[in-house]
């Protein structure tokens, strides 16, 4: 593979340190790496600008496949909260914006691969869901506690339930569970449990190789097929999900118990 090149999310090339996130382009792969681990790597306005922008890079490269991966001990721990709770109209330009990602990813013809460790909640857990294949490692901690702060998850799930089926899109949305490396692979959202972070690095690396020496031609047309069978590229499906999660905001029982998480999460 040629032509590799690194660009910050402000379209500045060679800048890694620059901006939530990079973006690394080397023939016919590319990695968007999550670089603002201080944060946790949160959904926060700059991050959505930045995934947006690198998700046009790579279709814009013409890659086969890439990656979304992580620095730091959290792939992606949600929504901005403190933006959320006091920013007048920030959550609900972040729950419209996720479903727009989900829906980009989705329909993207580049094969997308995520690779998980440690914390990917809420809407970091709806990225998960919306990648064609996803890696994780055994301290990957993947689900929606957001009922829990009077949020909705139904925004994530039309491709939450495409990769577990039913039963346990219920537990996770409803109840709140939780899936570690192992259960993710059990589960059906994960193809693949590397031993440790360093592992999961690699394997994202042999996959990313693996697809690129694919023909392009039929990668795509195998995309295409099962993008047909899959419900949640419907877009009356996908809009609807947006509007169940968007119905909640600004409600009393959100807008308290949001404050509350914040105020929390301040404490500790």
């Amino acid at each position: 593979m040629t032509s590799r090149h690194e660009r910050s999310r402000d379209g500045s090339a060679d800048a890694p340190g620059r901006g939530p996130l990079r973006v690394e382009v080397d023939g016919a792969v590319a990695r968007i790496v999550l670089a603002d681990a201080a944060r946790r790597n949160a959904l926060s306005h700059a991050m959505f600008d930045a995934i947006e922008s690198a998700l046009d890079e790579v279709r814009r490269a013409g890659c086969a496949a890439f990656s979304i991966e992580a620095e730091g001990p959290a792939f992606c721990a949600g929504f901005d909260l403190r933006a959320a709770v006091e920013e007048p109209g920030a959550l609900a330009s972040f729950v419209s914006r996720l479903g727009g990602l989900c829906r980009m990813l989705r329909r993207m013809e580049a094969v997308s691969v995520a690779a998980v460790h440690g914390a990917a909640l809420a809407g970091g857990a709806a990225l998960v869901s919306a990648c064609d294949v996803v890696l994780v490692s055994p301290e990957a901690s993947i689900g929606y506690p957001a009922v829990r702060i009077g949020i909705s998850p139904a925004v994530s799930l039309p491709t939450l339930r495409a990769g577990v089926g039913d039963g346990r899109a219920r537990a996770m949305m409803l109840g709140g569970e939780l899936l570690d490396g192992s259960a993710a692979l059990r589960s059906g959202l994960a193809a693949a449990l590397a031993t440790d972070p360093a592992a999961l690095r690699e394997l994202t690396a042999a996959t990313l190789r693996r697809l690129a020496a694919a023909g392009p031609e039929a990668l795509r047309a195998t995309k295409r097929s099962l993008a047909d069978l899959d419900e949640c590229l419907r877009d009356e499906v996908l809009e609807a999900s947006v509007r169940t999660t968007l119905a909640l905001v600004g409600s009393e029982e959100c807008t308290a118990r949001m404050r509350k998480a914040l105020d929390s999460a301040g404490r500790r």
